[in-house]
């Protein structure tokens, strides 16, 4: 019954990394932090940023031990990204006062490795030896990010040709 309720989910609404569970938290949160304009102290952000990383690091050593990476289902969904995007932006947020240059291009970027990854990790599935590379924990991760960002940055400048005013 599990499985046959999964299945339907999956065919009509899209898994569970769809923006129905996974995006709608980040977007409670940003909409929440928006609102109250209440952020933890810099040290705080700090101390729960390399807390939550490490319980982080944790969880998905546990993942990769437990569930197939090639299968259709696995534990993607990290709980403990959810305090530490928390405490990033908290720590971020705490140097309101500083101009970042370019932030347009990087708020452009970061969106863009969001919504194109699933497709890099398509094409980068084509690379004769990526799939080797699977046996060596996050390398095949940080080169579908790398290759996300290289992309994305390529996006960017090919948009601001003339000709291609249109991406």
């Amino acid at each position: 019954v599990n499985w046959l309720m999964y299945n339907i989910f999956n065919r009509f609404i899209g898994g569970p990394r769809c923006g129905l569970f996974f995006g709608f938290v980040y977007v409670a949160l940003g909409a929440y932090f928006a609102e109250h304009k209440k952020v933890l102290p810099r040290g705080i952000s700090l101390v729960g940023l390399v807390a939550s990383f490490a319980i982080s690091m944790a969880e998905i050593t546990f993942i990769n031990n437990n569930w197939s990476w090639d299968g259709g289902t696995y534990g993607a969904l990290q709980l403990s990204h959810i305090p530490l995007v928390i405490c990033l932006f908290c720590f971020l947020f705490s140097f309101k006062n500083v101009k970042i240059r370019h932030s347009k291009e990087i708020r452009t970027i970061s969106t863009l490795v969001y919504l194109i990854h699933p497709a890099i990790i398509l094409v980068a599935k084509l690379i004769p030896g990526y799939m080797q590379i699977n046996k060596y924990f996050f390398a095949s991760g940080i080169i579908v990010y790398l290759l996300s960002i290289a992309v994305s940055i390529i996006w960017i400048k090919t948009e601001k040709n003339k000709m291609f005013s249109f991406l």
